[in-house]
C-alpha cells in the first residue's frame, strides 16, 4: 500500500499549526518572565526609596521658630558629618 502525498498534508498542515501555537506560547511565557524581572527590579527599587524617605523623615527635624535642619540627613548610611561639618551645623543653629 503506497500512500499518497495529499494523505501527509493535513498531517503537515497540523504539525505546522501546533509548533506555531508552541512558539507563540514559549514567546508569552518569556515576555511574562521578562516583565517579572522587571516589576521585581522596581519593587525593590520603590523600597530602596521608601527606607531612604523614611530615614530623611526621622532625621530632618523642623524647628518652630526658623525651620533648620537640626542634624544630617542618613541616605545611604554610611555618609555622615566630619568634624568641619558639625561645627558649621552649629554655627548655623546659634544664628
Amino acid at each position: 500500500m503506497q500512500y499518497q502525498p495529499i494523505f501527509f498534508l493535513p498531517l503537515l498542515i497540523l504539525f505546522a499549526f501546533l509548533y506555531g501555537i508552541y512558539n507563540f506560547m514559549r514567546s508569552i511565557n518569556k515576555h511574562q518572565r521578562s516583565l517579572a524581572k522587571q516589576f521585581t527590579e522596581m519593587q525593590r527599587n520603590l523600597s530602596e526609596m521608601e527606607k531612604a524617605l523614611q530615614t530623611i523623615k526621622q532625621r530632618v527635624a523642623t524647628s518652630r521658630q526658623d525651620s533648620i535642619i537640626d542634624e544630617f540627613v542618613e541616605i545611604d548610611g554610611d555618609q555622615w558629618l566630619d568634624q568641619e561639618d558639625h561645627k558649621q551645623l552649629r554655627e548655623l543653629k546659634r544664628y
